[in-house]
């Protein structure tokens, strides 16, 4: 997430805000597994971007995922959707050797396709969305 929001930074100035929250300490990491199609479905009640929602739901999920969400910890508090970015990996592989499918930074994504070229860049809004993982974040 870090090395994204470095990469697009002086090209999408949002995605200097996540640098900024690392930068200030107040940047949580949550992670959670869910399956593909589950994740999928969650996306319009999280509040998403409607162009990134779209993107996430044509892509090729593996059965399960593991979504590592950057968090607002003060926004967390506060009670207000919190996340601002996201990671979207395949579950079924290795831990030496992720396989990425997604990476999500305030106003940018880039989305894996599965027998297709990367979807890069796609633009979408900085708005903070709800976490998609169970309990508390």
């Amino acid at each position: 997430l870090e090395a994204l929001a470095k990469t697009v930074a002086p090209h999408a100035g949002s995605a200097q805000e996540l640098l900024d929250l690392i930068g200030a300490n107040r940047l949580a990491i949550r992670t959670y597994a869910i399956r593909g199609n589950a994740f999928k479905v969650g996306l319009p009640s999280r509040g998403m971007d409607a162009a990134l929602a779209r993107e996430y739901r044509l892509a090729r999920l593996s059965r399960y995922v593991w979504v590592v969400e950057a968090v607002d910890r003060q926004r967390r508090s506060a009670g207000e959707p919190c996340v601002l970015g996201e990671a979207v990996l395949d579950a079924t592989s290795s831990e030496l050797d992720p396989n990425v499918l997604a990476v999500h930074v305030p106003g940018v994504a880039l989305v894996h396709r599965i027998g297709a070229a990367p979807r890069f860049p796609i633009m979408c809004s900085p708005a903070y969305y709800s976490s998609g993982g169970v309990g508390p974040a």
